[in-house]
């Protein structure tokens, strides 16, 4: 009873958690310098191999876009992770609006963990692209950052919208997302991806898009959005 107490009050801790990426934009025509490997939004070089092809919308069979990726083994607030994957990556396709995005099931959204060959290194030059140098760790609410994790990060009130690892979704209702493998319902908010905050996109009527996991089995992601916000 105590242990199961004990768990419970870690879980809902760490659920008041989240972590805001901190960024480096382009500026007008410079490109900035991007590691392939790395952790960025937007541009146009992700990793691409031959186990992780640039994804195709099975729905109206055009290339998806790409909105971010994330060195894995540095994405803050997970509480478990499978070493044998480098980056997190999503993709979702913006073609047109009859796509069914808010749909897990509609294979027009791709979240993806990948694996990359030990001797992959390379840096690059990224159009359009926003490099993710750092975290801001911030308490959802007290809404104030608790811990700096760099001397450029500043305290600042801070809402529940933008995008963000962990943490709670800034919906009224999180949708019905089921685990491929156990058909539980993903609870455990990984990635916020909101309206027109590091990506020009934006979700329906201006919603809040979401990424869930099963907390049985960490490698079962899918991607969903809401209108609804809280």
């Amino acid at each position: 009873s105590s242990s199961s107490s004990s768990s419970s009050s870690s879980s809902d801790a760490s659920e008041k958690l989240a972590y805001i990426p901190h960024v480096v934009r382009d500026v007008g025509s410079k490109k900035i310098k991007i590691d392939p490997l790395g952790s960025f939004f937007g541009g146009d070089e992700p990793f691409i191999g031959l186990n992780s092809p640039w994804p195709i919308c099975e729905e109206c069979e055009q290339s998806m876009s790409f909105f971010w990726q994330f060195d894995y083994g540095r994405c803050p607030g997970l509480r478990s992770r499978v070493r044998e994957f480098s980056l997190l990556q999503f993709f979702a396709c913006t073609s047109h609006n009859m796509c069914s995005t808010f749909d897990p099931n509609s294979g027009s959204t791709c979240v993806r963990l990948v694996r990359v060959p030990a001797n992959k290194k390379s840096v690059c030059k990224s159009d359009g692209a926003h490099r993710v140098f750092d975290y801001a760790r911030v308490d959802l609410n007290k809404g104030w950052t608790v811990k700096k994790t760099s001397r450029d990060s500043k305290d600042a009130l801070l809402e529940l919208a933008g995008d963000r690892f962990g943490g709670h979704a800034s919906v009224a209702k999180i949708p019905d997302v089921r685990c491929r493998v156990c058909f539980d319902t993903c609870t455990e908010l990984v990635f916020q991806q909101d309206s027109q905050d590091n990506i020009d996109w934006t979700w329906g009527d201006c919603g809040v898009g979401m990424i869930l996991r099963c907390k049985s089995h960490p490698t079962s992601m899918a991607f969903t959005w809401v209108n609804q916000r809280s």
